[in-house]
């Protein structure tokens, strides 16, 4: 019998503190690190129906973590069959995920056992469907930080270099709009 998650639950104050980086001094990498991290656990508690809405949200590539971003793509793979079983209901459990990453050989590389152990264990407590979502959005928002941060430096950086330096890095961040309004902003020339 498949199990079954509450997914109207309130939300919980992890959300707000995994959000949140104007309250502490913890770096960007580890503040990225905890969204990452409460976002795959929440996943990891959801009806695989609940996932595909995200997934169709959340690119891979929205993960900065590649340990986080294997474990994603194992979590939606597995919606993704669930769904075709038409268990569309049934959570996403990491037990499932676990299984998925053993059978590819990934949960042996690098650090990607000690993040599934990270995004299941209770520091990392599963926040609601609206938790979730704020989590996926807040995602959208850190890689858009990470990208604007690379192309600024690659733009003062080639302010004192030859005119296809200075070219190729305005170039560079020419992707920096369509990211912008995938996190939500409103962009405007």
């Amino acid at each position: 019998m498949p199990m079954h998650s509450n997914e109207n639950a309130h939300p919980t104050v992890q959300v707000e503190q995994a959000l949140n980086v104007e309250t502490d001094n913890e770096s960007t990498a580890n503040h990225t690190a905890r969204v990452e991290l409460a976002l795959l656990a929440g996943l990891m508690m959801l009806p695989a129906r609940r996932v595909l809405e995200i997934a169709a949200r959340v690119d891979e590539r929205d993960f900065y973590d590649g340990h986080h971003r294997t474990i994603y793509a194992h979590i939606c793979a597995a919606a993704h069959e669930m769904e075709s079983r038409s268990e569309a209901d049934a959570i996403v459990h990491p037990t499932v995920v676990q299984l998925r990453l053993q059978g590819t050989g990934e949960l042996s590389h690098g650090n990607t056992a000690s993040a599934l152990i990270q995004a299941t264990t209770g520091a990392h407590v599963p926040p609601s469907w609206s938790g979730v979502l704020e989590l996926a959005d807040g995602l959208k928002v850190q890689r858009l930080r990470r990208a604007m941060r690379t192309a600024g430096a690659g733009l003062v950086e080639s302010a004192e270099g030859s005119a296809d330096d200075m070219a190729r890095a305005l170039h560079d961040a020419g992707f920096l709009p369509s990211l912008a309004l995938r996190a939500g902003l409103e962009v405007t020339a």
